[in-house]
């Protein structure tokens, strides 16, 4: 039998038994996951929710001699109920042999005012030892079924579900599709796997994965699925209450800086009317009780700049931090891209919703139109435009609902067109209507442009008055509350529970306002254009409004009028949309007109423009990085990377760099040099710590600050440091030994190793996140174990 070979806090030899061949008792393991919990810390877990609970919960009391882990009472009034508790932090179901020694305990226990035993088991009973606790009066209580008390979320679970199974949308709801990578655009189908609740309930089970991000395009049915997932999980916890609980937040409904545990808190009580605060909101994250489904991340854009964005991301981020807490973030694709960087999705696992192809068009029109489904089918795909337009199930409703109304060649905002004329003419036929088709036309578009304006999605109804007193010079008080009833009861706008009401979809706010930036530009006004940057939705609804007759000599001279101002920007985006030359009274006239005419050219793809770019701006920047970097060489290398990175970024560059082309391009340049300095920076701050040692020991640590291991490396012990982490790399299990070989070792891209091994590339990131976690934490308690035996 062999003895611990480790130390004790004291400095004296372990006296416990080694368990297994690593030499080691239980309690001295030096993988931490392996050593077994003690306990303590799942008795403060009970005692916290028996707080929440009105208990007065004392630690460690000696009841007729011994020692029981809680102590509660619960007073009503004057009467007092006293109980032992007994906590079992154990990894499978507790069973007989210990509810009966409990029970025993209680039963004597019974003498010293002991009213009642409760023993509460972090992963429940068997059935037999739940029989015997209900036979010798014990309460037996899994700590799920126990954390569950604080909150009786049964109703709320029953509405989550209701309100999805009562939409229209549930009648016809086709399963989404998912990509694990973004470059499935004209790809082989084998890319695309279908249905997405399987890749997401995959993940969820998965440990280490408590952070998805859904990106989908515009339309494709991102915010529909978060409430049939919802009620899917809400039916799961019906069925079982130690279910995850749902809990789907819309962004889109809160403007700048969002405190995030508030915001759940308050879509819990205001929305759905739970007794519930904050306190126990957070508790019951702790345990590991709710599924987050943050919807329409992208839709807090519209009034965030993007360092208010970031900070709402960072807020996000704090509901990872809780470790229980696992949640799932719904965005369009490209926007981390434009407005933060694509690294803040590192940590999540990453699934690409794609467009509708022609199975889910089919099963979709079969829902929809029974035996007919054909005909309808055989009409979208004959139609020029209607395949691709019907690849969005937003578009496929519309199209379904104005198809015998839509002509041969159907565009974009002729489908909105079409749907909104619909519905807004169906709501002024309504019994009590009072405003007529043109004037709530009229109303919707100032709407619209009111939320634009305000940088807004929603408004509250005590602001209709100011709109319909300017639109329709209403003064009598009694008219109106008659107009007011009448728009706050359209469902061409929803309400929410506050008063507050949106667009059924923010797509119908941004065509409405496309369609008064047009009747603007027929009459040369600028006050929308020169409000702010046209947002890229608006400006494809109205460049799809005004390409028939484009006015480029008006929005021409406007930007050459006014090349500094949003007025310039908006103008010059809108003539490389449409297509159209640069031009002043019809010519091509100075350098800064020429380079910006250039750049257009670039925008739209043209080689020639690009080449001309290359061989004009190529040496300017190599010579502003030789002065940043003074290193002509790696000048060299960093002016390629801004050309590079131009080309690659071409469809997603703002507004507002035509008028200085030069100077965006020496900003970027700029910005190349600080992060390679930092970069440079970063190495030459290893080498202090780890001389002349290898790439892979520089990989495993972040030496922003000294460590213990700098330490033991700056007294040379460099090769007990190299034999700790040959160790650790022993230790690990084949496959990420093999994952670690092939980043760290072999220097092989994350990305083709995520393709070798079957990952997600933020799942590889994750995955290997994790393992230098274990590697540093084995080389430490390795380097210990060597100095304990020196």
């Amino acid at each position: 039998m062999k003895r611990c070979k480790a130390r004790t806090s004291k400095g004296k030899q372990c006296r416990r038994t080694a368990v297994n061949n690593t030499a080691h008792c239980k309690s001295h393991q030096r993988n931490p996951l392996q050593r077994p919990p003690d306990g303590s810390e799942f008795e403060k877990d009970v005692r916290k929710v028996l707080e929440l609970l009105g208990y007065k919960v004392d630690p460690d009391v000696r009841v007729n001699g011994r020692q029981t882990d809680l102590y509660a009472e619960y007073w009503t009034g004057e009467i007092c109920l006293r109980l032992m508790i007994e906590c079992k932090d154990e990894s499978t179901p507790v069973g007989v042999e210990e509810v009966s020694q409990f029970a025993a305990r209680v039963q004597i226990a019974h003498r010293h005012k002991i009213d009642k035993g409760l023993i509460v088991a972090k992963r429940g009973f068997t059935k037999d030892a739940k029989t015997v606790a209900a036979d010798a009066g014990v309460q037996a209580v899994s700590f799920d079924d126990l954390s569950n008390r604080l909150v009786h979320f049964d109703s709320y679970i029953d509405r989550v579900i209701a309100d999805f199974d009562r939409s229209a949308v549930s009648k016809y709801y086709i399963d989404l599709s998912f990509a694990l990578t973004e470059d499935y655009y004209g790809s082989d189908s084998h890319l695309i796997q279908r249905p997405l609740d399987d890749a997401v309930n995959r993940i969820i089970a998965a440990e280490g994965h408590n952070q998805i991000a859904l990106l989908g395009n515009f339309g494709t049915g991102k915010s529909t699925w978060c409430r049939k997932f919802a009620r899917d999980m809400a039916r799961r916890y019906r069925d079982d209450h130690h279910n995850r609980i749902p809990v789907v937040v819309s962004l889109s409904d809160y403007e700048g800086k969002l405190d995030i545990q508030e915001l759940i808190t308050s879509t819990l009580q205001f929305t759905y009317g739970l007794q519930i605060s904050l306190t126990v909101c957070l508790e019951l994250q702790r345990h590991g009780r709710f599924l987050f489904i943050f919807d329409g991340f992208d839709e807090m854009a519209t009034r965030a700049d993007s360092e208010v964005v970031r900070d709402n991301l960072r807020q996000i981020n704090k509901v990872a931090k809780i470790q229980e807490n696992l949640f799932i973030i719904t965005c369009r694709t490209h926007f981390f891209r434009d407005k933060v960087q694509a690294e803040v999705l590192k940590e999540f696992e990453t699934l690409y919703i794609p467009e509708w192809g022609e199975a889910e068009l089919r099963e979709y029109l079969e829902k929809r139109f029974g035996g007919d489904w054909q005909r309808h089918f055989d009409r979208i795909r004959g139609t020029h435009n209607l395949p691709e337009l019907a690849e969005t199930p937003l578009f496929l409703e519309m199209i379904a609902e104005t198809l015998p109304k839509l002509g041969d060649h159907v565009r974009r905002t002729e489908l909105y067109q079409t749907y909104t004329a619909n519905w807004i003419s169906e709501q002024s036929q309504r019994k009590g209507a009072r405003l007529t088709s043109d004037e709530r036309a009229a109303f919707v578009q100032d709407l619209a442009v009111k939320l634009y304006r305000d940088e807004r999605v929603s408004c509250h109804y005590s602001e209709f008055s100011s709109l319909l007193q300017s639109r329709f010079q209403i003064t009598d008080a009694s008219a109106m509350d008659y107009v007011q009833s009448d728009v706050r009861n359209c469902t061409f706008v929803t309400r929410t529970s506050t008063g507050h009401y949106e667009f059924r979809h923010k797509s119908f706010m941004e065509y409405f306002v496309a369609v008064a930036m047009q009747v603007q530009i027929e009459k040369a006004d600028t006050d929308l254009l020169s409000a702010r940057g046209i947002p890229v939705e608006i400006r494809g609804f109205l460049v799809e409004l005004i390409e028939q007759s484009p006015p480029t000599k008006l929005l021409s001279n406007w930007w050459a009028e006014n090349r500094e101002t949003v007025l310039g920007g908006n103008a010059f985006t809108m003539l490389a949309a449409l297509g159209e030359a640069l031009t002043i009274d019809g010519a091509v006239v100075d350098d800064e007109t020429r380079s910006a005419a250039e750049f257009l050219e670039f925008l739209r793809g043209d080689p020639r423009a690009l080449e001309s770019i290359y061989t004009r701006y190529f040496p300017v920047l190599r010579d502003h990085l030789a002065r940043l970097l003074g290193d002509v060489d790696e000048a060299r290398d960093a002016a390629q990377e801004v050309m590079l990175r131009l080309i690659e970024e071409r469809d997603r560059l703002e507004v507002g760099t035509s008028t200085n082309f030069r100077g965006f391009l020496l900003a970027r340049a700029s910005n190349v040099a600080r992060r390679r300095t930092a970069n440079n920076h970063l190495k030459a701050n290893r080498s202090v710590y780890i001389e002349n040692f290898t790439e892979f020991a520089a990989q495993i640590y972040d030496h922003k600050a000294p460590s213990p291991v700098d330490i033991l490396v700056a007294k040379e012990q460099v090769e007990g440091l190299r034999k700790a982490m040959e160790y650790a790399m022993l230790q690990l299990p084949g496959r990420q030994r093999a994952i670690v070989q092939r980043v760290f070792i072999e220097g092989r891209r994350q990305s083709d190793v995520a393709t070798e091994f079957g990952y997600s590339r933020s799942g590889l990131s994750t995955l290997i996140s994790r393992t230098l976690a274990s590697i540093r934490e084995t080389i430490r308690l390795h380097m210990r174990e060597s100095m304990d035996e020196g």
